[in-house]
Protein backbone atom coordinates (compact mmCIF):
# COMPACT_ATOMS: atom_id res chain seq x y z
CA UNK A 1 0.00 0.00 0.00
CA UNK A 2 1.32 3.45 -1.41
CA UNK A 3 0.14 6.83 0.33
CA UNK A 4 0.59 9.40 -2.39
CA UNK A 5 -0.54 11.91 0.39
CA UNK A 6 2.42 13.78 1.92
CA UNK A 7 -0.29 15.21 4.47
CA UNK A 8 -1.22 11.47 5.67
CA UNK A 9 2.46 10.46 5.82
CA UNK A 10 3.53 13.41 7.89
CA UNK A 11 0.37 12.76 9.72
CA UNK A 12 1.01 8.84 10.56
CA UNK A 13 4.66 9.58 11.38
CA UNK A 14 3.35 11.76 14.14
CA UNK A 15 1.21 9.63 15.37
CA UNK A 16 4.04 6.74 15.58
CA UNK A 17 6.49 9.03 17.58
CA UNK A 18 4.06 9.79 19.77
CA UNK A 19 2.89 6.54 20.35
CA UNK A 20 6.42 5.41 20.68
CA UNK A 21 7.46 8.16 23.00
CA UNK A 22 4.95 7.47 25.38
CA UNK A 23 5.12 3.65 25.19
CA UNK A 24 8.84 4.55 25.87
CA UNK A 25 8.32 6.86 29.08
CA UNK A 26 5.71 4.17 30.71
CA UNK A 27 8.25 1.65 30.20
CA UNK A 28 10.82 3.98 31.76
CA UNK A 29 8.30 4.92 34.47
CA UNK A 30 7.25 1.33 35.63
CA UNK A 31 11.06 0.33 35.70
CA UNK A 32 11.56 3.18 38.18
CA UNK A 33 8.97 2.45 40.54
CA UNK A 34 9.69 -1.37 40.18
CA UNK A 35 12.56 -0.51 41.36
CA UNK A 36 12.00 2.10 44.27
CA UNK A 37 9.11 -0.80 45.67
CA UNK A 38 11.55 -3.51 45.41
CA UNK A 39 14.67 -1.61 47.07
CA UNK A 40 11.97 -0.52 49.83
CA UNK A 41 10.91 -4.37 50.09
CA UNK A 42 14.25 -5.08 50.67
CA UNK A 43 15.49 -1.94 53.01
CA UNK A 44 11.54 -3.71 55.16
CA UNK A 45 13.03 -7.57 55.11
CA UNK A 46 16.27 -6.40 56.19
CA UNK A 47 15.40 -4.18 59.54
CA UNK A 48 13.20 -7.18 59.89
CA UNK A 49 15.97 -9.37 60.28
CA UNK A 50 18.67 -7.08 61.64
CA UNK A 51 15.82 -7.11 64.71
CA UNK A 52 15.35 -10.57 65.15
CA UNK A 53 19.57 -11.71 64.68
CA UNK A 54 20.73 -8.67 67.13
CA UNK A 55 22.52 -10.41 69.99
CA UNK A 56 20.71 -10.16 73.52
CA UNK A 57 22.04 -10.05 76.65
CA UNK A 58 21.87 -13.14 78.64
CA UNK A 59 18.64 -11.43 81.23
CA UNK A 60 16.96 -10.49 78.48
CA UNK A 61 13.85 -12.10 79.32
CA UNK A 62 14.26 -11.76 83.08
CA UNK A 63 13.55 -8.14 82.38
CA UNK A 64 10.64 -8.41 80.82
CA UNK A 65 9.63 -10.93 84.38
CA UNK A 66 10.78 -7.83 86.92
CA UNK A 67 8.67 -5.48 84.77
CA UNK A 68 5.73 -7.34 84.68
CA UNK A 69 5.92 -8.67 87.96
CA UNK A 70 6.61 -4.60 89.37
CA UNK A 71 3.30 -3.64 87.96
Amino acid sequence: MKFRSFRLRIALLSATLAGAALVGFGVVAWGLIYDAKVKRLDARLENQVRRLVRPRPQDWWQSFDAAFRAN
